[in-house]
């Protein structure tokens, strides 16, 4: 019997798993399997108008409903006055994951933020560190730099009245009035950075997946529902089982990228998860 055809399984393209797949897809020695429930939005960006409005920025506001093609729709209930109150929470479902539909905004940590990360006990996350990745990643003309990424500054005309608002209150209020937010760790208000060309967005799946679509080292499947990771008896995770209950192998890795609510479901149907909710 021969063994599995991928290399590595990722599961979820949203901007961590897209930047995830392209590093291993460049290694000629492995076949990564990229799984998505959601479309692929380059092939149906004719057929589907808020994927086409939604690459736009700055966006016509923020919809309160999204095409379920693209969109889990996910209802949360919040805690109040002792009542659960209703909220939706967007979440994306589709290639590029939020890059794809979200603000655009393209905002680098600040030197506080990595010195909390320090403090937590993670010394690769250093503002030193995180710079020089941040560099690696982005086009940027006040940067200089010249990788992938595109990264581009909103200019006062576009900001709408809220906006304005909220920059002259920042100011009031003894914040910095901040050109470029991303500026060597910068804290203050002023117009986001934002990653697009003109008013077109530029998503993670634009810049790392799409370029890299027919790459022998890389396989997409798209409109797929992830149940549950395969482990082995020594606990190490070996493939996937699919919505439908087909199986799937890697040899080396599954990666699992499904979002910051998604990816505990997942974990949980895998038998992962605190005691109490797994009986």
């Amino acid at each position: 019997m021969s063994g599995p055809t991928h290399t590595h399984i990722v599961v979820g393209t949203g901007s961590a798993g897209c930047v995830v797949t392209a590093r291993i897809a460049e290694d000629p020695d492995n076949r990564v399997l990229l799984i998505e429930a959601g479309p692929d939005c380059d092939a149906l960006e004719d057929s589907l108008s808020q994927i086409r409005e939604s690459r736009r920025v700055p966006m016509q506001g923020q919809s309160e409903f999204f095409d379920p093609k693209i969109d889990w729709n996910l209802q949360v209930h919040m805690p109040r006055d002792g009542a659960l109150i209703p909220m939706r929470v967007p979440q994306a479902k589709l290639i590029g994951g939020g890059s794809s539909i979200n603000g655009g905004t393209a905002l680098r940590s600040t030197r506080n933020d990595s010195r909390e990360w320090v403090e937590l006990g993670n010394d690769a996350w250093d503002f030193a560190s995180v710079h020089e990745v941040y560099q690696s990643l982005e086009h940027d003309h006040i940067r200089g730099t010249r990788e992938p990424h595109p990264i581009e500054r909103a200019v006062s005309t576009e900001l709408g009245g809220i906006q304005m608002a909220f920059l002259k209150g920042a100011v009031e209020i003894g914040f910095k009035e901040v050109i470029d937010l991303n500026e060597t760790g910068t804290e203050g208000a002023g117009p986001s950075p934002v990653c697009r060309v003109a008013d077109q967005r530029v998503s993670a799946a634009d810049t790392f997946i799409y370029p890299r679509r027919h790459w022998k080292t890389l396989i997409m499947m798209t409109g797929v529902i992830m149940d549950r990771i395969v482990f082995s008896d020594n606990k190490k995770a070996t493939g996937v089982i699919l919505g439908d209950g087909r199986k799937i192998d890697a040899s080396v890795e599954v990666i699992l990228s499904a979002g910051a609510i998604l990816s505990p479901a997942i974990l949980q149907r895998s038998d992962i998860g605190p005691e109490e909710l797994l009986r």
